[in-house]
């Protein structure tokens, strides 16, 4: 892993969510130790594709984003 500043770290975590009729996976992604974060000014590609993709939450948090999915 590597960041901007050097330090930073991205950790991933996922986990089967639903019953045996409906399956998805809850997906956390969570950025630590990197430069501090602020709110983008427009949406890229990556920022729509997040959104395209089923319940999803990115928070864009001084000390890291956090992104939660649900697909």
């Amino acid at each position: 892993m590597s960041s901007s500043n050097g330090t930073g770290q991205v950790h991933v975590a996922w986990e089967p969510i639903g019953n045996a009729e409906r399956r998805n996976v809850s997906l956390t992604w969570q950025e630590t130790g990197g430069p501090p974060v602020t709110v983008p000014k427009r949406k890229g590609f990556g920022s729509l594709l997040i959104e395209s993709s089923g319940d999803s939450c990115v928070d864009f948090r001084p000390d890291g984003v956090r992104c939660l999915l649900s697909f």
